[in-house]
């Protein structure tokens, strides 16, 4: 670098190295327990160190691990949080779901888009496919998604592995004329 007055000075080189913070997915597992029951969590990750933390509840398996076993102790909302630490760079990345304990199960459906459509089209209707046994309002229907074409009501009843039961509350899908 040179000044107006013609005085020049030099800096030395700087390095600077960006690290990539670790790829999580989204955890899966039941967002709905109830209380004084146990449930496996999972979180796919590039990363090769982990670490699992919660409240509401008591670790049961090793947390240092993709998965995880979690029993929840109380009523509440518990959080479940999860930790990848990358390599020896020590970049990391959280991520964390926030679980209903209850003494009953509490099943949210989630739609694939609108939920009013024209006749002719459909959405699908999904609870997640953490849970033992599903049973449909409409239909009879006892998988944990169903594709719904017409006007009505949809709830659904599931039971977990422990035998904990509940059902959601009532999605209502319209099925509008053409015209």
């Amino acid at each position: 670098v040179t000044t107006s007055k013609g005085c020049s000075d030099s800096s030395s080189v700087v390095k600077v190295f960006v690290n990539a913070a670790p790829v999580l997915g989204v955890i899966s597992g039941q967002r709905s327990v109830c209380k004084n029951t146990s449930a496996v969590y999972f979180v796919p990750s590039s990363s090769n160190a982990f670490n699992w933390s919660v409240t509401g509840c008591t670790i049961t398996s090793d947390s240092v691990s993709k998965s995880v076993t979690i029993r929840w102790d109380s009523t509440g909302t518990g959080i479940l949080k999860f930790k990848a630490i990358k390599g020896f760079t020590g970049c990391t990345k959280d991520t964390f779901v926030f679980v209903t304990i209850g003494d009953t199960l509490f099943p949210v459906i989630t739609s694939s888009g609108d939920t009013s459509f024209c006749k002719g089209e459909s959405v699908t209707l999904s609870a997640g496919s953490a849970y033992q046994t599903y049973l449909w309002s409409q239909g009879n229907q006892t998988t944990f998604s169903i594709k719904v074409q017409t006007t009505g009501l949809y709830s659904l009843s599931v039971t977990d592995a422990s035998g904990c039961s509940g059902t959601s509350s009532a999605s209502t899908i319209t099925s509008l004329p053409q015209g």
